[in-house]
């Protein structure tokens, strides 16, 4: 750092006798010249008004160091708030004056670094930091004019801030500033500007008032352009409109909820609202309001939504007029890990789901009646077939043998007899075999497994496809499920002749204490499950229907090619015992 006296020394206004002692001086006609000055101190003279210099003065990064010189303690108080660095009256003495030169060097330059900093943020920030002064003009306008506004700080410090407003915002701009400095307390305010080339922007702007250099309020005011946040936020005020119309439009009670349970929104149609006021339950957590049993099925399932982050759902009934009303609670997480549940009256449903399953449960029962009348009806009428025909064609038989043997030698009454004989005989088999088709006597003599064998074989000698039987278990089956069971093999079968074009069936027969389970499947060409599944097969129908009524399954599963199985599972109670004959007369 120089010392005096070897500084170069400017000076304003008449300059004292102790200029000279600090270093060379040189007289300086407007103090405005001073921030191209390379002097190391300014000297400004008795008498010079402070006012005309105190924009100089507040630039303590281009400017020298400032001694002024003053005879009153006012005008060194003025000096020192204007910005001087140093200050010294006309009488000091040179070795005075040389102190108060180096002490206001030094000050000057922990100023300037401050200042440096301070500039530093200020021409760096993305915002547009200005100052203005009680009249509304601006003072300083940072770099990021441009950006922000579309306007350089030439333009702002030359026009009045009210220039860049849209016009129909400056009323409400004024006022707020004015406002501003009159109460001193921070103001916030988003208007439109226009930049130089009448494009519109939306921009916020924060001030605060503040005291100057010069004890003169000043306003600071920071300025972002936030037009592309403003359509943001526009678009999310649509988008939130149109949730709540149609969320109002919705007959279901629907809820925003925090992950702790606290009611954010609430919309509850009328029917819902003596059940669920809105406002009794916003703010509150949902669990403390609603009866605990409810709050308990609440929170395990917010448990589980919070585990697996998927949709969750749950029902529950409630008494109302003595009525007993079904709801159903349907539960997803949404962004900002809230939680969306919906909540809707299914009584209706909950009564036709009830309604449909008694019906099927009826048609089901009278399906199941009109099986057994019908099992009924052939077995009545296969016993009459087989007793009351066979009985007759058999009659008729020995009448025909009694006439071949009283007319022995009659050939051609001979040849007439025995071509009668072979038809009855014809008509004999196939009297026997509607019987049997009707209801074999197999099955009531011997039971399941035995009548199951019978028709396997029957099945060989009709359409010449292999059959192998595989039984499992001893324990015979109720009527009605052996009944069943035969049926529903007699269908396969008849799927496999008449579709398959099959080589062999194997079937399996699982005779369970409890359960009796059927297995057909055949190497035939298979079939499209997803086809067949569309098109409508009474003879799946009749097989589904017939396990069905006794409680069973009936699984088909086939692939194209690769041959078809047919799966029946039938539950029953085994049949008790016959208790022993009595020993008693």
């Amino acid at each position: 750092m120089l010392s005096p006296p070897d500084m170069q020394i400017l000076t304003y206004g008449p300059p004292p006798a102790w200029a000279t002692s600090l270093g060379t001086a040189t007289p300086l006609s407007d103090l405005d010249a001073v921030d191209a000055a390379t002097a190391d101190l300014v000297v400004v003279g008795e008498g010079v008004d402070l006012d005309a210099v105190s924009d100089a003065l507040r630039r303590p990064r281009t400017r020298p160091a400032v001694v002024v010189v003053a005879t009153t303690e006012a005008e060194e108080d003025a000096a020192l708030r204007a910005g001087a660095e140093g200050v010294l009256p006309p009488d000091a003495s040179d070795g005075e004056a040389r102190r108060a030169a180096r002490q206001a060097r030094a000050r000057h330059i922990g100023v300037r670094t401050d200042a440096e900093l301070y500039r530093l943020m200020v021409e760096n920030a993305t915002d547009l930091i200005t100052v203005t002064d009680v009249t509304g003009r601006t003072i300083y306008a940072s770099p990021a004019a441009t950006h922000q506004l579309g306007r350089s700080t030439e333009d702002l410090i030359r026009h009045t801030p009210l220039d860049a407003v849209h016009p129909d915002d400056r009323e409400v701009v004024l006022a707020a500033l004015t406002e501003g400095f009159d109460s001193g307390e921070p103001r916030v305010l988003r208007y439109r500007t226009v930049d130089p080339e009448g494009k519109t922007r939306i921009v916020e702007s924060r001030g605060q008032a503040a005291m100057g250099p010069d004890g003169q309020p000043v306003g600071i005011i920071t300025t972002r352009n936030v037009t592309e946040l403003e359509e943001t936020e526009r678009g999310l005020r649509e988008s939130r409109a149109r949730y709540r119309t149609v969320v109002r439009s919705l007959p279901d009670v629907v809820s925003r909820l925090a992950a702790d349970g606290l009611v954010l929104d609430f919309h509850v149609p009328e029917v819902f609202r003596t059940e669920f006021p809105a406002e009794a339950l916003i703010g509150r957590r949902l669990q403390d309001v609603i009866p605990k049993p409810l709050a308990t099925e609440f929170l395990s399932a917010m448990e589980r939504l919070k585990e697996t982050g998927e949709r969750v759902s749950y029902g529950y009934e409630v008494e109302i007029a003595g009525r007993t009303h079904h709801r159903e609670v349907r539960m997803a997480p949404i962004e900002g890990g809230e939680v969306i549940s919906i909540l809707r009256d299914v009584t209706r449903l909950r009564e036709n789901e009830a309604a449909l399953k008694t019906s099927q449960a009826e048609l089901r029962a009278l399906a199941t009646h009109l099986q057994d009348v019908r099992e009924e009806e052939r077995t009545r009428l296969s016993r009459e077939v087989h007793d009351v025909l066979g009985q007759q064609l058999t009659a008729i038989r020995f009448g025909v043998g009694w006439f071949g043997r009283h007319y022995p030698d009659d050939e051609a009454a001979q040849a007439r007899l025995q071509d009668v004989r072979e038809t009855i005989d014809e008509t004999i088999r196939h009297v026997r075999q509607i019987a049997a088709d009707l209801r074999p006597g197999v099955l009531d003599d011997f039971g399941l497994a035995s009548a199951v064998e019978w028709q396997i074989k029957r099945f060989e000698e009709r359409t010449g496809t292999r059959g192998s039987l595989d039984v499992h278990g001893a324990t015979e089956p109720p009527t009605e499920v052996a009944t069943a069971a035969f049926r529903v093999l007699q269908e396969a079968l008849t799927n496999v002749a008449r579709h398959a074009e099959a080589q062999a069936v194997a079937v399996t027969l699982v005779l369970g204490p409890e359960v009796v389970r059927l297995v057909v499947s055949d190497d035939g060409r298979g079939f499209d499950s997803e086809r067949t599944g569309r098109r409508r097969s009474l003879g799946l129908l009749g097989m589904r229907e017939r396990a069905g009524a006794q409680g069973g399954t009936l699984d088909v599963r086939g692939v194209r090619g690769q041959g078809t199985v047919v799966e029946c599972t039938l539950p029953h109670q085994p049949v008790p015992d016959a208790p022993p004959p009595s020993d008693s007369p």
